[in-house]
């Protein structure tokens, strides 16, 4: 369905297939989702909520004008089980509002009295997103913001990077990795990268007996690494991202590969 190894989009990928599929069981035909909130209101803490952007109001909202239209994934794992996604933030006339109407002082406090589990202590912290927290104004409002996989408890335990981690041994990662990105420049960033490129390959590569040997250890026959929809350019080439060479268009971070930032440097802008 994504069409992609990187470890971001799969990780919240696998908590929002589960949601969809409980759904589907209940019979629930149509969810509301807020994908595109934190892009539009600063919501990111790594990025919207970084204090390089504390006196800098005008380089925030450059940021966030530039991230307030992502694509997302959400529609097309709802359409996998029959579910159809309401997305009020994606919504292109609030788009336009939000980014002429909300600056960084509307969106992003530094100092907020945060509650991030129900009776527990407050904790200032900075916090984004002050619209919809205002908006809406429940408890939960104010609450931490995390990741889709850490919120959902998945994280609890190290239950998924302990599956990655003894799904193959140190040195054998280290020997694919290197022969990834000597023979197919590819640059397989973890153990997770490659459990989910070997699900990949089974899926979008034509690629043989032998060449699937390389896929899972020791390089036979190269496998040509193509995209159901991407084109794929020569290292170097500015059109492509700066790691795995597909086609990147205007957007800074990779959903193949997860690099960020994935524009050349030198690209004519």
């Amino acid at each position: 369905t994504l069409a992609l190894w990187g470890s971001m989009d799969t990780r919240n990928s696998l908590i929002i297939s589960a949601a969809f599929h409980k759904c589907q069981t209940l019979g629930i035909t149509d969810v509301l989702v807020g994908d595109n909130a934190d892009e539009l209101f600063g919501g990111s803490y790594d990025v919207m909520m970084n204090k390089t952007y504390l006196n800098d109001p005008d380089g925030w909202k450059m940021k966030r004008d530039g991230m307030a239209d992502l694509p997302f994934v959400t529609q097309k794992l709802a359409e996998t089980y029959g579910i159809t996604v309401h997305a009020p933030f994606m919504d292109r006339e609030f788009i336009e509002w939000a980014v002429r109407e909300c600056q960084q002082g509307d969106c992003v406090a530094y100092n907020r009295r945060i509650q991030s589990s129900f009776g527990g202590p407050f904790e200032e912290q900075p916090c984004g997103k002050l619209p919809i927290r205002e908006a809406f104004s429940t408890v939960a409002s104010w609450r931490r913001m995390d990741f889709i996989y850490r919120g959902s408890g998945a994280s609890e335990g190290r239950i998924i990077e302990d599956f990655y981690e003894t799904s193959v041994s140190d040195d054998q990662f280290i020997t694919i990795q290197n022969d990834f990105q000597n023979y197919m420049n590819v640059r397989l960033k973890s153990k997770e990268h490659l459990y989910n490129m070997r699900i990949y390959h089974s899926v979008f590569c034509d690629i043989d007996g032998g060449a699937r040997d390389a896929v899972n250890g020791g390089l036979v026959n190269v496998p040509t690494l193509v995209h159901p929809t991407k084109l794929r350019y020569p290292p170097g080439d500015v059109r492509g991202c700066i790691s795995c060479g597909f086609e990147i268009g205007t957007e800074n971070f990779c959903h193949l590969c997860d690099e960020y930032p994935a524009q050349h440097p030198h690209k004519q802008t």
